[in-house]
């Protein structure tokens, strides 16, 4: 979030997400914290999670600007609101791994990449503030969502098969086989 607004709907989402919904929301920036390459640790958070909410909201706002500049098809833009990328990786990322989505995306965002109604998603309108989530549509809606989502998944097979130095594994501190890997 970048206002104030939006992180009062942040932290009223994961209430409602919690208290209502009964679910553990893993929020990336909040209780969940990269410790470098954050696709890395956004990519390790959704192998643990059931399925992937997506909060679109304004980061960008172009007064005047063209789209396709210099093209035949160039289109004028005036008063256009984007949200940010990460929201596109993260939908990416989510539908790679096979996961449901549901997106909430602030009312008068520009839909464009992953944040598009037309997609195998569902994507919430609405305007960003706590009095949104008091609306029994948005609160319902979410627990539909939420109550639908598959038992969490196996991480799958991996491409490669284990090779173990010592030719029988061993256990290390947390109780997890130690092992290299070598290509098939």
């Amino acid at each position: 979030p970048y206002t104030p607004a939006q992180a009062a709907f942040r932290d009223g989402l994961e209430a409602l997400l919690r208290d209502r919904c009964g679910a553990d929301p893993r929020i990336i920036g909040k209780n969940e914290y990269p410790h470098g390459n954050p696709l890395s640790k956004i990519r390790d958070v959704m192998k643990e999670c059931q399925g992937v909410l997506i909060v679109a909201y304004e980061r960008k706002f172009v007064e005047a600007g063209a789209e396709k500049r210099g093209a035949p098809v160039e289109k004028n833009l005036a008063s256009h609101r984007y949200t940010t990328p990460w929201n596109h990786i993260e939908s990416a990322f989510a539908f790679a791994m096979g996961l449901p989505i549901y997106i909430l995306c602030e009312n008068g965002l520009t839909e464009d990449g992953l944040i598009e109604t037309r997609l195998d998603w569902y994507v919430q309108h609405l305007d960003i503030d706590a009095h949104a989530l008091q609306s029994p549509q948005i609160a319902e809606s979410l627990r539909s969502w939420v109550g639908s989502l598959p038992p969490l998944k196996k991480p799958p097979a991996p491409y490669f098969q284990p090779f173990f130095k010592d030719g029988l594994g061993s256990q290390n501190s947390n109780g997890r086989t130690s092992c290299c890997w070598e290509a098939c």
